[in-house]
């Protein structure tokens, strides 16, 4: 047995490609399983650092919305619950604008009693001076902002505050580290703080404020303090500082994704590892016969090669585990390029033991799986076939395997039709429709050795035409050639994922175009601090030159519908001119008789998803949890958008008021007949001392799909890794083919062919292969493609998918091109190739 044992590990030793291979497939799987592990609770726990920056350590916050009456809060009220909490604050900003070199800045003045602050722990002091007592015109700024304008403790800092943008000078008494509340700000808004007093005097209130924050004694009286503070502040919104529900299914999707992906990698790897032990077992039947005719039984020369391919498991996942930490904190680094808008954002990565233990299990497990096969193969032999090795390398045709691939292939375009009219909810839905992938890219596999039979028969002709001899012998080659095969089989898996992925991602571009394509204006203005705007801020805005029309825009969030879990995102508040005017809405309905019936009555036009969602239809009722009450709504008629992923309904505008106490809108929508751009700067101007903001919509739909393209990039980078995966295994089948085929190709030397002409067949092989890889992975490509608008479908998400022809050429492009690639070593050792050494060759 040691001896054995002492020839595997030797020839894990020399084989040094060969591990290589492995073990990459196996790290590359196992880095790829613990970073979509690590995903979920690093994200998460970005999400909460983020959050903790802004809010310090407080558990509940209480912020006005576009309902409230007033955009200040009476913080006396909330004695009801503080003997359960630590503490209870109130901060009421102000805004400002700093002027220097000729250049504006706007400043979010954050006014705090200076305890508050330290019960908060909103920030570290990297030098301070006089800061308590924490009164009059006192200010701290950031480090960041210190640096830029060159200031110091003890510097006075003009500030323009106010409506009537009267000068103040602060005096500098510290300087915060740029962490905490100061990581968020940004290069358009610098923030400081300032006394509450101070606040107060800009503001011209006394007694109130703008946020309210506290801590809870203990964490289990979160939702109770919550609750009960709600009915109090009816008019404002009482919510945890971390939602972790709202942050888990805001990142199921995300998850999800990757872990789609992760299944495609793992496939791939698994095929990898498959192959190589395929042709390792092949490689040492000689000695495993000689071993076994000494007297080894089938159970020892068997176990050990499942020692050997747990050997690679284990190096496999250690090499993985620590990839996997490096890959996580790629993606992290990305998504917090993503999500940080100008803002300073530090992505945590955040991962457990014990996922790190799971990752290196699952590299053990895959690697056993992987090779068990072959080796159960191998054990069966008899003695005389292992000690002869007759076993040839011609691929024989079993039909169950086509009719298996078939099967597969037909269930994919079937199932997801019996899936949609079934009566299965949304998640089982999905997870079968994620089986179908699979399937489809297995039965893809299985078809390809009788697809390429036939593909090489045609390819034969005209081969012969096109390249001579050398492209007739090439197309031959191809037909029941393992190694040449597996190629194909790899490339298709690869190349069906990215091939998928590509579409989504330009159909996504499309989606969010046709989106934004919903707004009707060229500018939209809103207040940061979630206020409404004042009629003196509505007639400034439409006194401004080059404005053409102005919409005051009503809308409401997350409105609950009766007897269902899910809430309208987003009800806008818009009555016929205002529809036909700012919005571009093209009813599914006669749309006189849906306006008729739409200013008849308490009326609703819903979405085409939403009437599904909410199992409606034209005529019927839903009823709407609004701030007067449950009340009922005829539905008049259905529209089609991906705006709000197609999650909104239109109410007349009478009712933001009557039925939501919408007294002031939330909103200013504008029509230009100047420059959008120019108009977005002379407002930013004339509000340069409010916190307004001010913005394009084509600047807007840059942004948000410049967010969409990252997040994309992300899942885009999987299948791109997969492929990696493969090309390792494409060249290594291609360097196997090559010692399968010495004696064959010396033949061919022997009787008159050329060292050119064999590297010009190699050639063709390779470019053969490339294209069968390529067309059979659009095809599987394809047949996921198929599935994804039934998975669109259940999660009532309307997305269409779009194709477009450079998906095509760049897939076809890159299986050539890799292909091409991997059979120069087998070119460059065919010109190498001893005539008579390799005729000997056995």
């Amino acid at each position: 047995m040691g001896i054995i044992l002492k020839f595997m590990l030797r020839n894990i030793k020399e084989k040094k490609l060969r591990t290589f291979l492995v073990v990459f497939s196996i790290m590359a799987s196992t880095a790829l399983f613990f970073a979509s592990s690590g995903m979920n609770t690093s994200i998460k726990q970005t999400y909460v650092d983020i959050v903790r920056q802004f809010y310090g350590n407080a558990d509940i916050e209480i912020n006005t919305n576009s309902k409230s009456p007033t955009p200040y809060l009476n913080i006396e009220k909330t004695d009801i619950v503080r003997s359960k909490t630590d503490y209870i604050t109130g901060e009421l900003d102000a805004n400002g604008v700093y002027a220097h070199d000729s250049k504006d800045r706007n400043i979010i003045l954050r006014g705090f009693n200076y305890d508050d602050i330290k019960f908060m722990d909103l920030f570290d002091f990297n030098s301070k001076g006089s800061v308590t007592p924490f009164s009059g015109n006192k200010i701290i700024i950031s480090k960041k902002a210190a640096d830029q304008y060159g200031l110091s403790v003890g510097d006075k800092l003009p500030v323009k505050v106010g409506k009537e943008a009267v000068k103040q000078n602060f005096n500098i008494v510290g300087i915060a580290e740029n962490k905490g509340m100061f990581a968020m700000e940004s290069e358009q808004n610098m923030m400081a703080v300032i006394p509450m007093e101070q606040a107060e005097n800009i503001n011209n209130v006394k007694g109130k404020v703008s946020n309210i924050y506290m801590k809870a004694s203990k964490a289990d009286d979160i939702d109770k303090i919550v609750n009960e503070l709600t009915p109090v502040y009816k008019n404002y919104t009482v919510a945890k500082v971390i939602n972790e529900k709202a942050i888990d299914e805001a990142l199921g999707s995300i998850t999800t994704a990757f872990r789609l992906m992760m299944i495609v990698v793992l496939m791939m790897s698994t095929f990898i590892i498959y192959t190589v032990f395929k042709v390792i077992v092949a490689e040492r039947l000689p000695v495993i016969g000689t071993f076994r005719s000494i007297g080894a039984t089938k159970t020892s020369t068997s176990m050990v090669l499942v020692g050997e391919s747990i050997i690679y498991g284990i190096m496999g996942g250690a090499i993985g585990d620590l990839a996997g930490i490096g890959v996580l904190k790629v993606l992290m680094k990305l998504m917090a390029s993503s999500m940080a808008q100008g803002v300073a954002i530090t992505a945590s990565v955040n991962y457990t033991s014990g996922q790190l233990i799971s990752a290196f299990i699952f590299s053990i497990v895959i690697s056993f799986l992987s090779a068990i096969l072959p080796i159960i193969k191998s054990s069966r032999l008899s003695v005389k076939d292992v000690v002869l090795n007759t076993i040839d390398n011609v691929e024989k045709e079993k039909l169950w395997k086509l009719v298996l691939g078939l099967v597969f292939v037909l269930s994919t375009i079937i199932i997801p039709s019996i899936i949609k009219g079934s009566s299965l909810n949304s998640s089982e839905g999905l997870m079968l429709l994620v089986v179908c992938m699979v399937l489809s890219v297995i039965g893809i596999v299985m078809i390809i050795p009788y697809v390429t039979e036939l593909l090489a028969i045609v390819l034969n002709r005209f081969y012969n035409i096109i390249f001579g001899n050398e492209g007739s012998l090439a197309a031959k080659n191809l037909r029941k050639n393992k190694s040449l095969i597996n190629n194909i089989s790899l490339l298709a898996i690869g190349i069906s994922t990215l091939f998928m992925i590509n579409v989504v991602s330009a159909s996504s571009g499309a989606v969010l175009a046709k989106a934004y394509s919903f707004f009707n204006y060229d500018v939209v203005v809103w207040n940061e601090d979630g206020n409404s705007f004042d009629r003196a801020t509505i007639d400034n805005v439409k006194n401004t030159a080059g404005i053409k029309e102005v919409e005051e825009a009503y809308s409401s969030r997350n409105i609950e519908v009766a007897q269902s879990k899910e809430a309208i995102t987003a009800i806008y508040f818009m009555d016929t001119y205002e529809i036909d005017n700012f919005a571009k809405v093209k009813t599914l309905q006669d749309r006189s008789e849906v306006f008729k019936n739409y200013n008849d009555g308490r009326a609703i036009i819903l979405t085409k998803s939403n009437l599904k969602r909410y199992n409606k239809q034209i005529g019927d009722y839903i009823t709407i949890k609004t701030t007067r009450g449950n009340r009922e709504y005829k539905i008049v008629g259905s529209f089609d958008t991906m705006m709000q992923d197609g999650n909104m309904a239109l109410v007349p505008r009478k009712y933001a008021k009557g039925d939501f106490k919408l007294y002031q809108c939330s909103s200013l929508n504008i029509k230009t007949y100047k420059s959008p751009d120019y108009i977005k700067s002379v407002l930013s101007k004339k509000f340069k001392t409010r916190q307004i903001g001010i913005d394009t919509m084509e600047h807007e739909q840059a942004q948000n799909k410049k967010q969409n393209d990252q997040m994309l990039f992300l899942v885009k980078a999987f299948p791109v890794i997969a492929l990696i995966i493969g090309a390792f295994g494409v060249i290594n089948n291609f360097v196997i083919s090559f010692i399968e085929r010495k004696r064959s190709l010396a033949i061919y030397a022997s009787v008159g062919m050329s060292r050119s002409q064999t590297r010009k067949m190699l050639f063709v092989e390779s470019l053969s292969i490339g294209l069968i890889g390529s067309l059979l992975g659009i095809a599987g490509g394809m047949l996921m493609i198929h599935i994804m608008p039934f998975m669109f479908e259940l999660a009532n998400f309307p997305m269409e998918l779009e194709y477009n022809g450079s998906v095509f050429a760049t897939s076809i492009v890159l299986g050539i091109l890799i292909t091409v690639i991997a059979s120069i070593v087998p070119s460059l050792k065919s010109s190498k190739l001893n005539i008579i050494e390799a005729i000997k060759y056995e």
